[in-house]
């Protein structure tokens, strides 16, 4: 059963205020803690009566045209073929493009190519041409380093068809050294998708198994060049293994949350700190219940997690600090979300139905939000997973805007 709470008493109940006493400190260097929120009354969140129309939660956007990136880039693409302008993404001062070709009804790209710009500037400079990978994916950045999956076809050594690998590559921006620092065989591994901070790169590792995959964790290390070690958290429960619902592990507060299962198909989200170690591990109860969970996400402050897309999700809020879980429900406040990010103790997203993008912050209840326009458009991360912009694409066009926080 749930209660409804009001906006006055949840603002108080959140603390948001300074000065307001804890209930439980978080975990510091080494230490784990389990709380079970499986019998936990959620208490009900509106943003009816909070939304404020701002014009100051959107910073500059950069709009690149087909046009513009052909003319320069893609002038002598053979006849039977085409270039398409793929991803666009940025880091602080720079944004990155990539231009894939492909010959009429190919499935697959015979060259891509990755590309710089610097903000504010109008030259581009190429980063990387390759005709070996069939496929790039996975492209993201920070303020020192470029990553992307390569994928790429090689003949079987018995003739008998071909053979995929994936390969993680890092180009280190300040030289343009490219380096391949992992490799997946195809046969035995899923595909990857990565997410980095300032400190990390994170993705699944899915290994392909009967009667189900195997997922693992991969940390890498961005400052020592090196994959941390992955060890067992010490006390924790028998059995217990990581449970894939959604493709990407992201990284906020150099912190990661995942999801986690039993032996008795009991299912777990954990918030990991890859800096001290420390974890912080929720029990939302059977997996059953929970079959249409979409995605899970944190803070240094709440745990929380979703269930399905668009305007049948419920979005989940676990307050480490007081205790207590609370639940929204997007449709009774009608909106239908499309892209949302969670941080520094407040959900972004996007509404499709009506083009505006939302931040709602959690402690104090304040909701802000601004009128974007018609485009397609990704909430992402760059660098630290407080920083943020709306990735944007139309039919011929492709760019983003930084989001700001509403403050």
């Amino acid at each position: 059963m749930c209660k409804k709470i009001n906006l006055l008493f949840f603002i108080l109940l959140l603390c948001g205020l300074s000065g307001c006493s804890r209930a439980a400190a978080a975990p510091e260097q080494g230490q784990h803690r389990m709380t079970d929120i499986s019998s936990a009354e959620a208490e009900i969140l509106s943003m009816t009566g909070s939304i404020q129309e701002t014009e100051t939660l959107m910073g500059d956007r950069i709009i690149l045209t087909d046009e513009e990136i052909f003319a320069r880039h893609a002038e002598s693409v053979p006849p039977g073929s085409y270039a398409s302008l793929d991803t666009v993404i940025r880091n602080r001062d720079r944004i990155f493009f990539q231009i894939s070709y492909s010959e009429e009804m190919a499935q697959y790209t015979y060259r891509n190519q990755l590309y710089v710009r610097s903000l504010g500037k109008d030259e581009d400079t190429l980063l990387y041409d390759t005709s070996d990978a069939y496929c790039l994916n996975g492209i993201c950045a920070n303020d020192m380093y470029l990553y992307w999956v390569e994928y790429v076809s090689s003949p079987k050594s018995d003739g008998a068809g071909v053979s995929v690998s994936f390969k993680v590559m890092q180009c280190q921006l300040d030289n343009g050294n490219i380096s391949c620092i992992a490799e997946r065989n195809g046969d035995d591994y899923y595909d990857m998708s990565l997410q980095v901070s300032d400190r990390f790169l994170t993705w699944y590792d899915v290994h392909i198994q009967d009667p189900e995959p195997t997922v693992e964790l991969v940390v890498f290390d961005i400052e020592k060049q090196r994959f941390q070690e992955r060890t067992a958290v010490e006390g924790d429960i028998q059995g217990l293994t990581v449970a894939l619902y959604n493709s990407y592990m992201g990284i906020t507060e150099n912190g990661i949350t995942y999801f986690m299962k039993d032996d008795r198909e009991q299912l777990y989200i954990r918030r990991e700190n890859l800096d001290t170690g420390a974890t912080d591990t929720i029990l939302l109860g059977e997996t059953k219940p929970y079959d249409k969970i979409a995605a899970c996400f944190s803070d240094s402050r709440y745990i929380g997690w979703y269930t399905d897309y668009g305007d049948r999700g419920d979005y989940y809020f676990y307050d480490t600090d007081s205790e207590k879980l609370y639940l929204w429900n997007a449709k009774k406040d009608g909106m239908y979300i499309f892209s949302n990010y969670f941080c520094g103790g407040k959900l972004y997203f996007n509404n499709t139905a009506n083009h505006y993008v939302y931040v709602w912050d959690l402690p104090t209840g304040q909701v802000r939000c601004q009128n974007f326009g018609e485009d397609a458009y990704w909430i992402r991360s760059y660098g630290d997973g407080n920083l943020l912009y709306l990735g944007t694409s139309s039919i011929d066009t492709a760019g983003c805007c930084a989001l700001h926080g509403g403050d």
